[in-house]
């Protein structure tokens, strides 16, 4: 599948696994040698895979009732497969086999419910973000708990990506039914999710969160979905509370940013501008550097480093300008 970019080739190499997979009789340990049974339940668990990317497929073609069956279908499976693997007596593989082999079938486990979650997320229906929720619930109550009984301590996670996946999604889904003070708890607690290295992060989580909630509200008012206010509201609540939150330890120019972009997107330009005017522009703002002929490669990347600088400085300026026009007041249109 790696060596080839041709789709019908590639549902032809999974039909063919799948195929074979379906042929496997079913094991028997006592017979077999730990490398046929660590092979065995490799191929097994291939199939989850299988069956997780026709969901993720289904959910692309907005097929939202055959995208969440599958990953239902996904989970079933897996939860037998599980069964059957506990059955092995002990020693039949090594205790890393074992390790790996039962956290891979986990992991499934974990995409089955954000598969699940993110089906429902992107519907219509009005309970969806009651069965958000429901999806997610395993997984937020598990890393809350260990969040509490390690406060302040990175929460170190192998699978912390999917996991942060479904934290992101219950966030969301928690700000939705107006419930800030849950979704502020699951913040916290992406913020110190991480993998087992120092380095192992889901990602720049506010700067994601933030996106999404721009994109959220642009794809409603697309859709003149009737919700849109009340969507509003309850995201207005909860920026509010991370904008606080850096009103006490301070700003850098990305958290400004973002912020700000956040409020933009959501009609609120009085409470996007502040934030807008606390970018600092670039030390080297009033330097132009012009480009040399001939020209070094440290003179280049100094070149370019200040017109990358200028241009984002200057563009986030615009922004403030719309912004401070979109208050109407006196002052601030003066100001802009």
């Amino acid at each position: 599948l790696e060596k080839t970019d041709n789709k019908k080739e590639q549902k032809e190499l999974i039909d063919t696994a799948k195929r074979a997979v379906g042929r496997m009789p079913k094991l028997d340990p006592k017979n077999e040698s730990s490398h046929v049974i660590t092979m065995y339940f490799s191929a097994k668990v291939e199939m989850a895979n299988f069956i997780y990317a026709e969901a993720m497929e289904e959910l692309k073609a907005n097929e939202a009732l055959k995208a969440v069956k599958k990953c239902n279908d996904m989970k079933d499976y897996v939860i037998g497969l599980q069964k059957e693997f506990d059955q092995l007596p002990g020693g039949a593989v090594s205790g890393k086999t074992r390790d790996q082999l039962d956290f891979t079938m986990r992991i499934m486990l974990k995409y089955g419910d954000l598969g699940i979650a993110e089906t429902k997320f992107r519907g219509k229906a009005l309970t969806r973000f009651d069965e958000v929720l429901t999806a997610t619930k395993t997984v937020v109550d598990s890393v809350l708990e260990k969040a509490k009984a390690a406060p302040g301590q990175p929460i170190r996670l192998k699978d912390y990506r999917v996991t942060g996946d479904i934290l992101g999604l219950a966030l969301r889904a928690n700000v939705q039914k107006g419930d800030v003070d849950k979704g502020k708890a699951i913040l916290d607690v992406l913020q110190r999710l991480s993998g087992p290295n120092e380095g192992d992060k889901p990602g720049p989580v506010v700067a994601v969160l933030l996106n999404d909630i721009a994109g959220q509200i642009r794809s409603m008012v697309a859709d003149n979905d009737k919700s849109l206010k009340e969507t509003k509201n309850h995201y207005t609540a909860f920026l509010d509370v991370i904008a606080k939150e850096y009103d006490a330890k301070g700003y850098d120019n990305s958290a400004a940013t973002l912020l700000a972009h956040a409020y933009s997107s959501l009609d609120l330009p009085c409470k996007a501008a502040p934030l807008f005017g606390k970018v600092k522009a670039p030390a080297a703002i009033d330097v132009k550097i012009e480009k040399k002929d001939p020209e070094t490669d440290a003179q280049t990347k100094a070149r370019e480093k200040w017109e990358e600088e200028s241009h984002r400085h200057w563009a986030v300026q615009v922004e403030y300008i719309r912004a401070l026009r979109g208050c109407k007041d006196k002052e601030s249109v003066e100001k802009a």
